[in-house]
Parts: C-alpha cells; sequence; structure tokens
C-alpha cells in the first residue's frame, strides 16, 4: 500500500464558496438540522446507558441495541421489517 500523499494547507488561502450551490444546500442542512443532529446523539448516548452491562442485546419501541466486543451497534426496524416478519411468523 503506498503512504498518503501529505498536502500542505496555505494558511493564508481562504476559498469563497458563496457561489457554489453543494455548499449553499449542505450549510443550510448543516444549520436547520443541527438541534436535532444533537437530539439524535444525545438519545443515542441514553440508549447505550440503558444496554445492561451483561446483555448482548436490548430493544423496544422498534429499537435494537447490540454489543458487540469493539463497538454498540443501533438497528431500527421499519415497516418494511416488521411485514417480512410477519410473513416469516
Amino acid at each position: 500500500m503506498e503512504p498518503a500523499t501529505k498536502i500542505e494547507v496555505n494558511p493564508e488561502l481562504i476559498v469563497d464558496m458563496s457561489k457554489s450551490n453543494s455548499w449553499a444546500e449542505a450549510a443550510f442542512l448543516y444549520i436547520h438540522d443541527e438541534d436535532a443532529a444533537k437530539k439524535y446523539n444525545e438519545a443515542k448516548e441514553t440508549l447505550k446507558r440503558l444496554l445492561p452491562a451483561d446483555a448482548t442485546a436490548a430493544t423496544g419501541h422498534t429499537i435494537t441495541v447490540y454489543r458487540t466486543k469493539n463497538q454498540v451497534r443501533f438497528r431500527h426496524a421499519t415497516d418494511e421489517d416488521k411485514a417480512k416478519a410477519r410473513k416469516v411468523t
């Protein structure tokens, strides 16, 4: 594997992105969704804390939290998932 190329950052370079539609859209979403993102992250931290230390998983209200060796994963059961589960049983 080739080593990553080091990019020199010009400490005096400031780029005006005001004409970029992609930048405008991302900036809008960043500003508009900031509170929602904070609430989302707080909810994830709460769910992690509520997962009992000796449990592999906890589930309820369409959310399942799984513990693996190195991480905690989240799964939200969608309506499609629920429909598939009904067909199997």
